[in-house]
Protein backbone atom coordinates (compact mmCIF):
# COMPACT_ATOMS: atom_id res chain seq x y z
CA UNK A 1 0.00 0.00 0.00
CA UNK A 2 1.42 3.39 -1.02
CA UNK A 3 -0.46 6.28 0.54
CA UNK A 4 -0.06 9.99 0.90
CA UNK A 5 -2.35 12.86 1.77
CA UNK A 6 -5.65 13.15 -0.11
CA UNK A 7 -4.95 14.32 -3.66
CA UNK A 8 -1.19 13.74 -3.39
CA UNK A 9 0.21 13.78 -6.93
CA UNK A 10 3.54 12.41 -5.74
CA UNK A 11 1.97 9.39 -4.06
CA UNK A 12 0.03 8.78 -7.29
CA UNK A 13 3.24 9.11 -9.29
CA UNK A 14 5.02 6.58 -7.07
CA UNK A 15 2.11 4.11 -7.38
CA UNK A 16 2.17 4.51 -11.17
CA UNK A 17 5.92 3.97 -11.33
CA UNK A 18 5.65 0.89 -9.10
CA UNK A 19 2.92 -0.58 -11.28
CA UNK A 20 5.00 0.04 -14.39
CA UNK A 21 8.17 -1.43 -12.90
CA UNK A 22 6.60 -4.42 -11.17
CA UNK A 23 4.50 -6.89 -13.19
CA UNK A 24 3.56 -8.71 -9.97
CA UNK A 25 1.52 -5.70 -8.80
CA UNK A 26 -1.99 -4.84 -9.88
CA UNK A 27 -4.26 -1.89 -9.20
CA UNK A 28 -7.71 -2.95 -8.08
CA UNK A 29 -9.70 -0.41 -10.06
CA UNK A 30 -9.46 2.39 -12.60
CA UNK A 31 -7.13 5.33 -11.91
CA UNK A 32 -9.91 7.45 -10.40
CA UNK A 33 -10.68 4.75 -7.81
CA UNK A 34 -7.49 2.79 -7.22
CA UNK A 35 -8.96 0.68 -4.45
CA UNK A 36 -12.43 -0.16 -5.81
CA UNK A 37 -14.00 0.87 -2.51
CA UNK A 38 -17.01 2.61 -4.06
CA UNK A 39 -19.21 -0.50 -4.21
CA UNK A 40 -18.34 -1.12 -0.57
CA UNK A 41 -19.80 2.26 0.52
CA UNK A 42 -16.54 3.40 2.09
CA UNK A 43 -14.82 5.49 -0.54
CA UNK A 44 -13.16 8.88 -0.29
CA UNK A 45 -14.44 9.65 -3.79
CA UNK A 46 -17.87 10.39 -2.31
CA UNK A 47 -16.27 13.12 -0.23
CA UNK A 48 -14.55 14.61 -3.26
CA UNK A 49 -17.55 14.60 -5.57
CA UNK A 50 -20.17 16.02 -3.19
CA UNK A 51 -20.37 18.12 -0.05
CA UNK A 52 -21.27 15.42 2.45
CA UNK A 53 -19.74 16.26 5.85
CA UNK A 54 -22.03 13.74 7.60
CA UNK A 55 -20.53 11.01 5.41
CA UNK A 56 -17.00 12.05 6.41
CA UNK A 57 -17.96 12.07 10.08
CA UNK A 58 -19.46 8.58 9.69
CA UNK A 59 -16.40 7.35 7.78
CA UNK A 60 -14.06 8.59 10.52
CA UNK A 61 -15.78 6.41 13.13
CA UNK A 62 -17.08 3.52 11.02
CA UNK A 63 -15.92 -0.05 11.62
CA UNK A 64 -14.45 -0.83 8.22
CA UNK A 65 -13.29 -4.36 9.01
CA UNK A 66 -16.12 -5.86 6.90
CA UNK A 67 -15.21 -3.47 4.08
CA UNK A 68 -11.58 -4.56 4.16
CA UNK A 69 -12.64 -8.19 4.34
CA UNK A 70 -14.68 -7.64 1.16
CA UNK A 71 -11.82 -5.74 -0.46
CA UNK A 72 -9.44 -8.61 0.29
CA UNK A 73 -11.88 -11.08 -1.27
CA UNK A 74 -12.30 -8.88 -4.36
CA UNK A 75 -8.57 -8.26 -4.68
CA UNK A 76 -7.85 -11.98 -4.44
CA UNK A 77 -10.17 -12.60 -7.37
CA UNK A 78 -8.77 -9.72 -9.43
CA UNK A 79 -5.10 -10.09 -8.58
CA UNK A 80 -4.99 -13.86 -8.28
CA UNK A 81 -2.17 -15.70 -6.60
CA UNK A 82 0.60 -14.55 -8.94
CA UNK A 83 0.17 -10.84 -8.25
CA UNK A 84 -0.19 -8.51 -5.28
CA UNK A 85 -2.74 -5.73 -5.00
CA UNK A 86 -1.57 -2.12 -4.66
CA UNK A 87 -3.77 0.10 -2.51
CA UNK A 88 -3.44 3.85 -2.49
CA UNK A 89 -6.34 5.74 -0.92
CA UNK A 90 -5.34 8.23 1.80
CA UNK A 91 -8.17 7.01 4.03
CA UNK A 92 -6.27 3.76 4.66
CA UNK A 93 -4.01 5.61 7.10
CA UNK A 94 -7.08 6.71 9.09
CA UNK A 95 -8.39 3.15 9.08
CA UNK A 96 -5.09 1.31 9.46
CA UNK A 97 -6.10 -0.81 12.45
CA UNK A 98 -9.16 -2.13 10.57
CA UNK A 99 -7.07 -2.74 7.43
CA UNK A 100 -4.35 -4.59 9.35
CA UNK A 101 -6.98 -6.68 11.16
CA UNK A 102 -8.24 -8.02 7.83
CA UNK A 103 -5.02 -7.78 5.80
CA UNK A 104 -2.29 -8.62 8.32
CA UNK A 105 0.44 -8.88 5.67
CA UNK A 106 -0.17 -5.42 4.22
CA UNK A 107 2.94 -3.30 3.88
CA UNK A 108 2.37 0.42 4.30
CA UNK A 109 4.50 2.98 2.49
CA UNK A 110 3.72 6.56 3.41
CA UNK A 111 4.56 9.50 1.18
CA UNK A 112 5.10 12.63 3.27
CA UNK A 113 5.15 16.19 2.07
CA UNK A 114 5.05 19.65 3.57
CA UNK A 115 1.59 20.08 5.22
CA UNK A 116 0.90 23.24 3.20
CA UNK A 117 1.61 21.38 -0.03
CA UNK A 118 -0.60 18.50 1.10
CA UNK A 119 -3.43 20.91 1.94
CA UNK A 120 -3.21 22.69 -1.42
CA UNK A 121 -3.18 19.34 -3.26
CA UNK A 122 -6.22 18.11 -1.34
CA UNK A 123 -8.18 21.30 -2.05
CA UNK A 124 -7.19 21.27 -5.74
CA UNK A 125 -8.21 17.61 -6.09
CA UNK A 126 -11.54 18.28 -4.37
CA UNK A 127 -12.30 21.29 -6.59
CA UNK A 128 -11.46 19.33 -9.74
CA UNK A 129 -13.55 16.34 -8.61
CA UNK A 130 -16.53 18.53 -7.68
CA UNK A 131 -16.41 20.36 -10.99
CA UNK A 132 -16.24 17.04 -12.81
CA UNK A 133 -19.10 15.52 -10.82
CA UNK A 134 -21.47 18.48 -10.65
CA UNK A 135 -20.24 20.99 -13.22
CA UNK A 136 -19.66 23.63 -10.56
CA UNK A 137 -17.60 24.14 -7.41
CA UNK A 138 -17.61 26.71 -4.63
CA UNK A 139 -13.86 26.98 -4.09
CA UNK A 140 -14.24 28.87 -0.80
CA UNK A 141 -16.57 26.26 0.72
CA UNK A 142 -14.43 23.40 -0.57
CA UNK A 143 -11.29 24.99 0.82
CA UNK A 144 -12.93 25.50 4.23
CA UNK A 145 -14.19 21.90 4.30
CA UNK A 146 -10.90 20.35 3.18
CA UNK A 147 -8.90 22.44 5.64
CA UNK A 148 -11.01 20.81 8.36
CA UNK A 149 -10.79 17.38 6.70
CA UNK A 150 -7.00 17.55 6.42
CA UNK A 151 -6.77 18.47 10.10
CA UNK A 152 -8.83 15.37 10.92
CA UNK A 153 -6.77 13.24 8.53
CA UNK A 154 -3.52 14.35 10.16
CA UNK A 155 -4.86 13.80 13.68
CA UNK A 156 -5.87 10.24 12.83
CA UNK A 157 -2.85 9.31 10.71
CA UNK A 158 0.09 11.17 12.23
CA UNK A 159 1.14 8.43 14.67
CA UNK A 160 0.39 5.33 12.63
CA UNK A 161 3.25 2.90 12.22
CA UNK A 162 4.33 2.29 8.66
CA UNK A 163 7.02 0.07 7.22
CA UNK A 164 8.57 2.75 5.01
CA UNK A 165 8.34 6.53 4.70
CA UNK A 166 9.27 8.21 1.43
CA UNK A 167 9.68 11.99 1.33
CA UNK A 168 7.70 13.50 -1.55
CA UNK A 169 10.80 15.37 -2.72
CA UNK A 170 12.54 12.01 -3.20
CA UNK A 171 9.82 11.01 -5.65
CA UNK A 172 10.23 14.29 -7.47
CA UNK A 173 14.03 14.04 -7.74
CA UNK A 174 14.74 10.29 -7.74
CA UNK A 175 11.68 8.26 -8.70
CA UNK A 176 13.85 5.28 -9.72
CA UNK A 177 15.48 5.22 -6.26
CA UNK A 178 12.11 5.58 -4.54
CA UNK A 179 10.69 2.66 -6.54
CA UNK A 180 13.78 0.60 -5.71
CA UNK A 181 13.39 1.35 -1.98
CA UNK A 182 9.72 0.35 -1.98
CA UNK A 183 10.37 -2.73 -4.09
CA UNK A 184 13.17 -3.89 -1.79
CA UNK A 185 11.17 -3.25 1.39
CA UNK A 186 8.14 -5.09 0.01
CA UNK A 187 10.18 -8.00 -1.35
CA UNK A 188 9.09 -7.22 -4.90
CA UNK A 189 12.54 -7.73 -6.34
CA UNK A 190 15.31 -10.23 -5.81
CA UNK A 191 18.34 -9.03 -3.91
CA UNK A 192 21.55 -8.89 -5.94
Amino acid sequence: MVVGAPGSPRAARLRGALLEATPSLTRLGPPTDPDSLEPLIAAPLFELDWHVPAYAEWLLTADLRPTYRDLLRVSSRIAGTETRALLGESMHLEQLSALRAEMPGAMVVRVVDDPDVEDRSAVAAAIAARESATGRADATAISRYWTWRMKEWRARSSDVEVELTIPAKRIEHDIVGAVADVSAAAGLCKAD
